[in-house]
């Protein structure tokens, strides 16, 4: 073999994961966002001295032409007919009327919330969550461990502490009770 054959050759075997990156990046900011939606709805509960609760799914859904087992609709989606995302001026308003609703609110990677009103299926009941944790935080926790979900966002309606599940483990708490402490972020 030649030189110039095996620079052709090895050329080949580059392996481009650019338009993964940038899907994960995009990904990333639309956790961050949700966060901060949750984060700012909490605070504002905390002071007025109550809480909402609230389960989130950020997952895959367009790109699989919205066929992820597991999902199920209670009553009629109040999103039906409307293109709202997380990233648009009236995305915290328009969650926090959601958040009155029984179910989860689906969330796709464009930013689209899709849907409220869902009921998660639980298959990993077993999955660890605090004890001071109920259900809501453990059908995050098994959702999150399901294909094409990204993350899972919970808001304690007790506490107010807002959580982030990732492949089944907590990754984020943010307390709004404790202003003095950091968020604490548990590193993969």
């Amino acid at each position: 073999m030649t030189d110039s054959t095996e620079n052709v050759m090895s050329d080949k075997l580059i392996l481009d994961l650019t338009s993964q990156a940038q899907i994960a990046n995009v990904n990333k900011r639309l956790e961050k966002r949700i966060l901060v939606l949750l984060k700012q709805i909490t605070d504002t509960d905390a002071a007025a001295g109550k809480h909402k609760g609230a389960l989130i799914v950020l997952g895959e859904f367009v790109r699989f032409d919205y066929k992820i087992p597991g999902l199920r609709q209670i009553g009629s989606n109040p999103l039906r007919g409307t293109a709202l995302y997380v990233t648009s001026d009236e995305a915290r308003e328009r969650l926090e009327e959601l958040l009155h609703k029984d179910g989860a609110i689906i969330i796709d990677t464009t930013g689209q919330i899709m849907a409220a009103q869902v009921m998660l299926q639980v298959d990993h009941a077993e999955a660890e969550v605090e004890e001071e944790c109920s259900t809501r935080h453990i059908a995050a926790a098994s959702f999150s461990m399901r294909e094409h979900i990204i993350a899972c966002f919970t808001m304690s309606e007790e506490t107010g502490k807002v959580r982030q599940y990732v492949d089944g483990k907590q990754i984020y708490v943010y307390d709004p009770q404790n202003k003095d402490s950091k968020d604490e972020q548990v590193l993969l």
